[in-house]
């Protein structure tokens, strides 16, 4: 719809729906049918005409979503990817930002954390230490990426074999 379009169907709006309310009371039936009709007809070129503005929009939308991003904080850009996570996942989840602090050190492997526009081994990163328990109160701590991504690809059983083996004992 054109901004002149809109802005007469604005004008016109209680109008036209006074119309469309009268047409449905005088013949429901006949009234789904023209709206199906109608919607069939023009399905096609709606689909196109969002993907166009969807196209259109996307590099400015884009470059705003990248500056709020960069604006945030570390903080803030944990919790907001925990609540993506949450949603998709269906985990228990009430944090809030100030649950989240980031130590200077990893707790497990003593080296520095910092933040860049990569993710490596010394990015901050948000650990459950019950994975059952979900992102709640007391079950988080922030450890480094590397000691997460080994915490989360072995189980103990696994840890306990790699040991033994870096001791020697297989």
């Amino acid at each position: 719809m054109t901004k002149k379009q809109n802005e007469w169907y604005q004008k016109n709006k209680e109008r036209i729906l006074e119309q469309r309310k009268q047409e449905y009371q005088q013949s429901p039936e006949k009234f789904k049918e023209k709206s199906i009709d109608n919607y069939y007809s023009n399905h096609q070129e709606n689909l196109d005409k969002r993907k166009r503005t969807r196209v259109r929009d996307k590099e400015k939308l884009s470059a705003a979503a990248k500056t709020r991003w960069r604006s945030m904080s570390t903080e803030e850009k944990i919790l907001k990817r925990v609540k993506e996570r949450v949603r998709t996942q269906n985990l228990p989840f009430n944090l809030e930002l100030s649950d989240i602090i980031i130590p200077k050190y990893c707790p497990i492997f003593n080296i520095p954390l910092f933040t860049s526009d990569k993710v490596g081994p010394n990015t901050p990163s948000i650990d459950r230490v019950l994975n059952n328990l979900g992102y709640v109160k007391g079950n988080i701590r922030i450890i480094s990426m590397k000691a997460n991504s080994m915490k989360g690809a072995m189980t103990i059983d696994e840890c306990e074999t790699l040991l033994r083996y870096m001791k020697g004992e297989l």
